[in-house]
């Protein structure tokens, strides 16, 4: 069979909402792997393992210490290809002593890991049993630890911030999971020989809705060593290492993400200070100081600037509600250093020779009153931004990096000076030409600055070689084409007609919108447990604000996410709401948009094909009333064309090939005249177009088809790109049909060479390519 081709999440109005399964085979392969030792009785030794050892698949390599949790060991797993790490547990692990129950939870544990992907957090690929006692197979980190890190040199503070900053991201990261940490220390984060700061032995995490077992004693009561080195690890509510423990750590309560970010706290001041912020010979002492918040003064000689003095103890407060309410809120103020930024400042006014100005402005014309217009990207979008996206797009190492950071690049400098455009007529339409009320030209910023929030936010993730990686790489070009329009900041019509904002909701509203862009650029980044959390964070402070525009967006982006997911029930609850609610808010775009993707969900996720053709009719109903019954311009007929091609796939998927070819040529043609021959939205028609051709049997038509996707494909993104491997398969089968079968091997081939070089060795997409072949 052709490979249909996905769903498309390249449109204009979303922002690109990837569809991977990438996420679900890591589940899948951990399933299997848990369902094999769950089966069969341990019978192993649970003696130590030497070199040359196996342990189901994996080939032990040596040993590489222990701690409180188990023994460490590199192996060698021949399957993949790849060194790895393995950790044993010690039998009087929890998890382990509780018997097939514990190991249960510990498979839960291991299988909510696996589907966090996250850059500052070492990935874990497999679970096991050795004997008695389970495994964790892990990947392999070549450098040191923070604790051996700082030990090395005198480091400045700016950079033990950087380092710190980045292990949070994978602590924040974890948290939007649902998983808590529990034993965050400096001997936890590990700096890389590559650079990359990561996160590691999330062996004492818990699911953060497990219930905790509160019957259980702290071990506190029983602890009374003279060191404070002690690592507690075994049973009730107390793990941790005392040290960095949280103060309801110490009085056996629940940890949650916020006793993580104490733990945070903790180990960032001992990095800046040299010494941790509680003093205690023993552990009684210990507790007693973090539990009363006693923080000793900071020692002589050592200089830690003011503000960043005042992050770190507002993340030790006692009172957990006292802390910052999450992870990346003390990120956030951790990013904000105010001498960089007063710096950048001076360093703008020194570039646009403000004082030389203030000297000559008597003898200068006074400047326009919308120039300053021209400057609305200035650090969001411009030279320096643009070379650093080529270089993170490099740092992943993928084969087309180079190609796509041109084709992205190009597109975000297109989609920059439309927006400057924009900006500039709204602002001279008010106060240069006189046509527009100052209430209009505040209803076109607002649009526009939503559409700033989520171009910063996405460029933000290209441009950062710490968050992107080779998923964002991939989807970039879709994700720029996919950034909501801008003509419809000139709709005065619908602008007018939209409820109003409420003039207190301003800056709550403003934050609800950074959430949804970070939503979706998680999504482009292939982080989708996160994409989802933030989203329906975001969509739980709209309800709040009971705005209906912003409530509808932020079910827009729920119902797509949860595509991904594989909820599509939830998925087409969502969008009809979001139906719903845009109407209440007289939000037209929002409700064709939502009955457009209803299409999808229902004819394609759910072969519920009767209601996908009802949707298309309320689709064709909406579109109408966006801009009235008389044709006004482009953003009809792009809503249209996507309705089109909606509703061409699902005729498809009905077997009525001749109906799907029409509506995926008018689609093609509307693409084509808007947006150009190397839009993705063209590729994908061209797509659909030759598959409907191969199931009509016109192979001339279909291989005209094909090669005109395959030549969009490789002008914007390369000739090894993911996209070009899904075309050469449907070219396969053109040539298989055809009785051309050595051509046919050699397209598929091809693909499979493509995808092996790009995507993860467990892609869906690989093992598709293996069984053609």
């Amino acid at each position: 069979m052709p490979e249909r081709p996905p769903p498309s999440s390249d449109e204009p109005t979303f922002g690109h909402l990837t569809s991977s399964s990438q996420g679900v085979d890591e589940e899948a392969t951990i399933d299997s792997a848990a369902e094999a030792w769950l089966a069969s009785p341990p019978s192993a030794s649970a003696s130590g393992l030497s070199t040359g050892a196996s342990l189901g698949r994996y080939t032990i390599l040596r040993r590489l210490g222990s701690g409180a949790m188990g023994v460490v060991y590199s192996a060698y797993d021949p399957e993949l290809d790849r060194k790895v790490a393995i950790k044993i547990l010690h039998p009087r692990t929890r998890a382990v002593a509780d018997g097939e129950e514990g190991r249960l939870r510990l498979l839960r544990e291991a299988k909510a890991l696996a589907r966090l992907s996250h850059p500052n957090v070492v990935t874990i690929h497999d679970v096991g049993t050795f004997g008695e006692r389970v495994f964790l197979a892990m990947e392999f980190v070549d450098g040191k630890t923070l604790s051996a890190w700082l030990k090395a040199e005198k480091r400045p503070w700016r950079e033990i911030v950087d380092v710190l900053r980045r292990a949070g991201e994978g602590l924040a990261a974890a948290h939007l999971a649902g998983l808590i940490h529990r034993d965050f220390k400096p001997d936890n984060v590990v700096i890389g020989n590559d650079g990359r700061v990561r996160v590691l032995d999330f062996g004492l995490a818990r699911a953060s809705d497990d219930v905790e077992d509160s019957s259980a004693p702290p071990e506190i009561r029983v602890e009374q060593s003279s060191s404070i080195k002690v690592e507690i690890t075994t049973t009730g509510v107390l793990v941790g290492t005392p040290a960095y423990m949280s103060p309801e750590q110490h009085i056996g309560r629940s940890a949650d993400s916020r006793s993580d970010q104490f733990a945070f706290c903790v180990t960032l001041y001992q990095a800046l200070y040299g010494e941790r912020p509680f003093a205690g010979e023993n552990l009684s002492v210990l507790a007693a100081n973090v539990i009363q918040g006693r923080i000793r003064p900071p020692p002589a000689g050592v200089k830690v600037p003011g503000w960043l003095r005042k992050v770190i103890l507002l993340g030790l407060r006692v009172d957990p509600e006292e802390r910052f309410p999450t992870m990346e809120a003390l990120l956030d103020r951790l990013r904000h250093d105010p001498v960089k930024i007063r710096m950048r400042w001076l360093a703008l006014v020194a570039v646009l020779g403000v004082g030389v100005g203030v000297a000559l402005g008597a003898f200068r014309p006074k400047e326009p009153v919308c120039a300053s217009s021209d400057n609305v990207l200035f650090g969001i979008w411009d030279a320096v931004q643009k070379e650093n996206l080529r270089t993170a797009f490099r740092s992943t190492g993928l084969p087309y990096a180079d190609k796509a950071a041109e084709s992205t690049a190009s597109a975000l400098d297109k989609y920059a000076a439309e927006f400057v455009a924009h900006r500039r007529d709204a602002c001279e339409a008010t106060h240069a030409r006189g046509e527009q009320s100052p209430d209009l030209l505040d209803r076109r910023n607002l649009c526009l600055d939503r559409r700033r929030t989520e171009l910063s936010h996405l460029i933000g993730l290209f441009v950062d070689p710490e968050r992107v990686t080779p998923d964002a790489v991939e989807n970039a070009l879709a994700a720029v084409h996919g950034l909501p329009e801008l003509e419809s900041c000139a709709d005065r019509a619908a602008l007018m007609a939209t409820v109003p904002l409420p003039e207190g909701d301003v800056e709550r509203v403003g934050k609800v919108r950074q959430e949804i862009a970070a939503a979706k650029a998680f999504d482009v980044a292939g982080s989708w447990g996160r994409a989802l959390e933030t989203a329906e964070r975001a969509l739980a402070q709209a309800e709040a604000l009971e705005y209906p525009p912003v409530v509808a967006d932020a079910l827009l982006v729920v119902a797509q996410l949860q595509q991904v997911h594989g909820d599509h029930d939830e998925a087409m609850a969502s969008l009809l709401r979001a139906a719903d609610v845009a109407a209440e808010g007289r939000y037209d775009e929002a409700i064709a948009i939502a009955w457009i993707e209803a299409i999808f969900v229902a004819g394609i996720r759910r072969s519920e094909f009767e209601r996908a053709l009802m949707a298309g009719d309320a689709a064709r109903v909406a579109i109408h009333r966006v801009l009235g019954k008389e044709e006004k311009g482009d953003r009809r007929s792009l809503l249209s064309a996507r309705r089109e091609l909606h509703l061409a796939q699902v005729y498809s998927r009905m077997n009525d090939p001749k109906e799907a070819q029409a509506r995926a040529e008018e689609a093609r043609r509307v693409f084509k005249h808007e947006l150009g021959d190397d839009h993705p939205l063209v590729h994908r028609t061209y797509t659909v177009l030759g598959v409907a051709a191969l199931d009509l049997n016109d192979y001339a038509a279909a291989k005209r088809d094909f090669e005109k996707a395959l030549e969009v494909v490789t002008t914007v993104s390369g000739r090894e790109h993911p996209n070009t491997a899904s075309i050469l398969v449907n070219y396969a089968e053109l040539w298989s049909r055809n009785g051309e079968y050595e051509e046919a091997l050699r397209r598929t081939e091809d693909a499979l060479r493509i995808r092996e070089a790009v995507l993860r060795p467990e892609h869906v997409d690989i093992a598709r390519s293996l069984v053609a072949v």
